[in-house]
C-alpha cells in the first residue's frame, strides 16, 4: 500500500513543500526496506477492535473511524505518509523489544550448535514401501 500511495503523494503541494528531500533516492530506499520488511520477522501490530461497550473498543472505533474519513477525503496526502508511520512504527518497536527481550526457547535450539542425525540400527526402519504413504 505503500508504493501504491506514493505517485498521489507526489501530486500534492505537500510533496512540493519538502523540496529539500532527494526523492529518487528515497523511494529507491524505501523500495529496499519494504522488500526486507516483507521477508523479516517483524511483527505489526493490528487495528484494535471496535465496539461500543469499553474505552479500549471506543479508542478502536474512532481509530477506525478518523483512517477510513482521511482516507476518503484527503487521500493523497494523509495515505503514503500512514504507511511510512506504519512501517516506523513497526520496525522502531522490533528495535526497542530486541533490546529488552530475553531469547526464545527457539532462538536459543538454533545458537546451540548443529543438528545430530542418529543413524544407529536401532533406530533404522527399513526402506519405505510404496504407497504406504511414508508411515511405518
Amino acid at each position: 500500500m505503500t508504493l501504491a500511495t506514493f505517485y498521489p503523494f507526489t501530486q500534492t503541494e505537500l510533496y512540493g513543500s519538502l523540496h529539500g528531500v532527494p526523492w529518487h533516492l528515497t523511494l529507491t530506499f524505501l523500495m529496499i526496506a519494504l522488500t526486507i520488511l516483507m521477508v523479516s520477522n517483524v511483527h505489526y501490530p493490528t487495528l484494535p477492535r471496535a465496539g461500543f461497550r469499553t474505552a479500549s473498543g471506543l479508542l478502536g472505533l474512532t481509530l477506525i473511524v478518523v483512517i477510513l474519513v482521511f482516507g476518503i477525503w484527503k487521500h493523497d496526502v494523509f495515505l503514503f505518509p500512514l504507511g511510512i508511520a506504519y512501517m516506523l512504527y513497526g520496525v522502531g518497536r522490533a528495535i526497542l523489544l530486541g533490546f529488552f527481550r530475553a531469547p526464545s526457547e527457539d532462538e536459543e535450539a538454533e545458537i546451540a550448535g548443529p543438528i545430530v542425525i542418529d543413524e544407529t540400527e536401532q533406530n533404522y526402519r527399513g526402506p519405505r514401501r510404496p504407497g504406504t504413504g511414508g508411515a511405518a
